[in-house]
């Protein structure tokens, strides 16, 4: 447990020192008179990056574990790392984890999956609490997915989010003739199992990439 959170301090400590380094200018953010303290700030860094400021704020507490390769990607990208500074980026957050007890990968028992193909007359889609999408039948997948192969759910890094295509992508949001209604619902399963799960790094970074990338308002009020 020592060596893990040594290991988070590094990386913590690494985001603060580039981050440092960064003039407001330099992301087109106004300076105004003398700071206190050199470079970006943290909420400016957040912004840069497309995060909120409590979620930058735990990765630079090391209290966030398993960081995911998107949003080490827009950290790289905000704090104007170089290849070898990528790098070390990405061992820090690895070796953050190593040690640490990964989350189980939801899996679809064979008698679930075997009912949801049983019927084939409507779609059907099987969602953990974060509305991955952990199977769906062909006409699920016709509806939902069309762009996507079928066998996407079962591999966790293609597995799509139902939530992330409610608000994120353009033929879905067109399968609704009251997107708002959708949407607002949506919210509001997502604030309360959030409440009940805040200590779920992937439901976290989901939310946040949500709030960062989606203009509507339903999702950022929430």
């Amino acid at each position: 447990m020592e060596e893990v959170n040594s290991v988070s301090a590094e990386f913590g400590e690494f985001l603060r020192s580039r981050r440092a380094q960064i003039k407001p200018e330099d992301v087109g953010i106004p300076s105004y008179g003398v700071r206190r303290v050199p470079g970006l700030r943290r909420e400016e860094l957040a912004m840069v990056a497309g995060m909120s400021p409590t979620y930058y704020t735990r990765l630079e507490q090391g209290q966030q574990a398993h960081v995911s390769d998107r949003i080490l990607d827009r950290l790289a990208q905000a704090l104007a790392l170089n290849s070898a500074e990528r790098q070390h980026l990405f061992n820090l957050a690895r070796a953050t984890t190593a040690g640490q007890a990964l989350p189980p990968v939801p899996k679809v028992r064979p008698g679930i999956r075997q009912l949801i193909d049983s019927m084939a007359e409507v779609p059907v889609l099987v969602l953990d609490r974060k509305t991955d999408i952990l199977a769906w039948n062909r006409l699920g997948h016709a509806l939902l997915g069309g762009n996507l192969k079928f066998e996407a759910p079962d591999h966790e890094d293609t597995r799509p989010n139902a939530t992330r295509l409610l608000f994120l992508d353009a033929p879905t949001k067109a399968l609704y003739s009251r997107w708002e209604e959708e949407a607002a619902r949506a919210v509001a399963s997502l604030r309360l199992v959030y409440g009940r799960f805040s200590h779920d790094d992937q439901l976290t970074a989901l939310v946040d990439d949500l709030v960062a990338q989606s203009p509507e308002d339903p999702l950022r009020s929430s």
